[in-house]
């Protein structure tokens, strides 16, 4: 497929992701795509069915698998806005799916490239072709905003009078040093910390999966 038509497909998943996004969900959006049409689309439906297995994907593949008679999803392609979790991606290999195409990584939960490689590890029976990055600007910020307004917006909008906090000292100016002049402030050679209502950014771009070795079989001791 052309980037066109993911673009056009994406787009599709979005919609689906602004109804999660009105229901309180985590907006995330699925369409299955077979022959050029769209035969199946959902959204994250976790609150609305109090399922934690309602994710986007998993309902999309279920309603296509309907559509098409056959839990092989042969010539199928699932667009969905963020990279898969653990569970999902699971699911794609079990459907024998053979393209899928996200938007936003997700370098803390994705299974397609970024925490871990599900989709395309060597030792499983099915690997799935995978485009990221589409529309992956759009996607984050449906994601970013979601996270901001359950965090109640940025931090200086919760302070009184939407501004910055002033020290309780008199005249309202900022903290100064106990000692004269200020002292440099201490790293400790640690990152900055992010402030705790900044939402979190997600990134386009898939960082190499860095290997994970399986582990070795245990020998049974068992009495013969």
């Amino acid at each position: 497929m052309s980037q066109l038509e993911h673009r056009i497909w994406m787009d599709r998943a979005l919609a689906q992701a602004r109804l999660a996004l009105r229901a309180g969900d985590v907006p995330v959006g699925a369409v299955v795509v077979h022959g050029g049409v769209v035969i199946a689309e959902a959204a994250n439906q976790r609150e609305v069915d109090q399922d934690p297995t309602a994710h986007a994907e998993l309902l999309v593949l279920r309603r296509a698998a309907a559509v098409l008679g056959s839990w092989r999803l042969e010539g199928c392609a699932l667009y969905v806005t963020l990279e898969p979790c653990t569970m999902c991606a699971g699911a794609l290999v079990l459907a024998r799916l053979p393209l899928l195409v996200y938007g936003a990584a997700d370098p803390k939960a994705g299974a397609a490239g970024s925490l871990f490689n599900i989709v395309q590890d060597l030792r499983l029976n099915h690997r799935v072709e995978v485009v990221s990055g589409v529309l992956a600007d759009d996607c984050g910020r449906l994601l970013t905003r979601f996270f901001q307004a359950r965090r109640g917006g940025p931090r200086q909008d919760r302070e009184q009078g939407g501004g910055p906090r002033q020290n309780k000292g008199q005249g309202g100016g900022p903290r100064q040093n106990k000692g004269q002049g200020e002292a440099p402030a201490k790293t400790g050679g640690r990152s900055p910390r992010r402030d705790p209502g900044e939402a979190p950014q997600w990134p386009s771009r898939v960082p190499d999966p860095t290997p994970v070795p399986f582990p070795p079989a245990v020998e049974s001791h068992s009495p013969a």
